[in-house]
């Protein structure tokens, strides 16, 4: 980090000095690792709302039922994001987002209801 030091002196003979910080690091990464991806993101808020679910519908949670969509919501949200961005570090569209968002809420619901 570095800080600048500005004085400036007004017309009535006051001086002014101001003290501006600019960070000069990469704001790229995120300490070890890099920040999350959608793909991530959207894997995790099924899991978060799938448990509940199922413990509200009291029925039995297995590994088959949280992992495996999850996977596939990761791939999925991946593949189209990769295919969007054609694989340059360009930001991702809020659609994207958005849709993804209300894909991983429905692939929860609806593994929960179908669930036996």
């Amino acid at each position: 980090m570095t800080r600048n030091k500005l004085t400036e002196t007004r017309k009535d003979g006051v001086i002014m000095t101001t003290t501006s910080s600019k960070n000069t690091r990469n704001q790229t990464t995120n300490g070890v690792l890099n920040p999350r991806s959608t793909g991530f993101n959207m894997a995790i808020i099924y899991g978060l709302l799938f448990v509940p679910l199922m413990l509200v519908m009291d029925k039995e949670i297995t590994v088959d039922l949280l992992a495996i969509p999850a996977l596939l919501l990761y791939v999925l949200v991946q593949l189209i994001e990769s295919f969007i961005t054609k694989g340059k570090k360009a930001t991702v569209p809020q659609w994207l987002i958005v849709g993804s968002f209300v894909v991983s809420v429905l692939t929860a619901v609806i593994m929960a209801i179908v669930s036996s």
